[in-house]
């Protein structure tokens, strides 16, 4: 697939479960290969009404000798019909 891809210049989009698929040698090829990973995760401190967790985007540049990593968290709040998407510790609570 990952050659077919890059031929072709398309992408490959998949979900992984941490607790089932984490171990797996598909997850860990799936982790090296990817150019963006998102992990989203609960509080780490319990339930919150005003913050349901944290969102963590790694990009990753592969074009250059040396890959370029950059990280990203922010944390996320669910509505009825939306997600909320803010800076740690900028909730409305917090403020």
């Amino acid at each position: 697939m990952h050659v077919m891809c890059r031929g072709k210049r398309g992408c490959v989009v998949a979900l992984l479960h941490h607790s089932i698929d984490n171990d797996s040698a598909v997850y860990k090829r799936c982790e090296r290969m990817a150019t963006l990973h998102i992990k989203i995760q609960g509080l780490e401190t319990g339930f919150s009404k005003e913050v349901h967790g944290n969102i963590t985007s790694i990009s990753r540049n592969n074009s250059s000798d040396a890959m370029v990593r950059r990280t990203r968290t922010k944390q996320f709040k669910f509505t009825d019909r939306s997600m909320h998407i803010f800076a740690a510790g900028t909730s409305a609570a917090v403020l």
